[in-house]
C-alpha cells in the first residue's frame, strides 16, 4: 500500500515493480493523490497495481488551503510558513493537513480490506523480500530511523525515532 502524486510517480513505479518481482501474486494498492492520467494507466498496466482514487479529497484540501491563503495571508505567512512548513526539510514542504491524509488513507484501507499489509511512503521501495515482516506476531510493526538520523533530529530539537514511511499492519489477528 502506498500514497502519492505525480511528484512520486517514478518511485511509485519502482515500488510496484519490486513488489511484483518479490511477490507476484500480491496487489500493490495506491491511493492516488494527484497522478496524471497517463501515469495512472502506466501503473495499472504493470498488472499488480490497484489505484484507489483519493485525488478529489486532496484537491479539496489544497483548494481550501489556497482559499485560506487568499483570505488570511497573515495567518499563512506568520503561522503556516513559520511554524509548520519550516519544520520540514526542503524536500518535505508539505503542510500538516496533507500529512494527516496518510492516516485517513490507512483507516480507509483497513476498513475495506481484511489483510496484513505494509504501508510504504511514495518515496520508499523494497530492495529485498520482507517475508519476516509479513509473518511476525504483532499487530503493528514500525521501523526505527538510523541512529545518525535520530541524533541529527535531536540536535535540531526534534524527537524523530520512528519512521512512519514503512509500517506493517496485521489486521487479520
Amino acid at each position: 500500500l502506498s500514497i502519492g502524486d505525480s511528484g512520486f510517480f517514478k518511485t511509485l513505479k519502482i515500488s510496484a515493480t519490486q513488489v511484483k518481482r518479490f511477490y507476484p501474486k500480491s496487489t500493490f494498492y495506491l491511493y492516488d493523490w494527484g497522478l496524471k492520467d497517463h501515469e495512472r494507466r502506466e501503473l495499472e498496466d504493470l498488472g499488480n497495481v490497484t489505484v484507489l482514487d483519493w485525488h478529489e479529497r486532496i484537491s479539496k484540501i489544497k483548494h481550501s488551503m489556497v482559499f485560506q491563503k487568499q483570505r488570511g495571508k497573515y495567518f499563512v505567512r506568520e503561522y503556516l510558513l513559520k511554524h509548520i512548513i519550516s519544520n520540514y526539510s526542503p524536500h518535505q514542504k508539505i503542510p500538516d493537513i496533507l500529512l494527516q491524509e496518510k492516516v485517513y488513507c490507512l483507516l480507509d484501507f483497513t476498513t475495506n480490506h481484511d489483510t496484513t499489509f505494509i504501508f510504504l511512503d511514495g518515496d520508499a521501495f523494497m530492495i529485498n523480500p520482507i517475508d519476516d515482516m509479513l509473518t511476525a506476531d504483532y499487530d503493528v510493526g514500525v521501523t526505527l530511523r538510523r541512529l545518525d538520523e535520530i541524533n541529527m533530529a535531536r540536535e535540531q530539537g526534534h524527537q524523530q525515532v520512528l519512521n512512519s514511511g514503512v509500517v506493517v499492519f496485521n489486521t487479520t489477528r
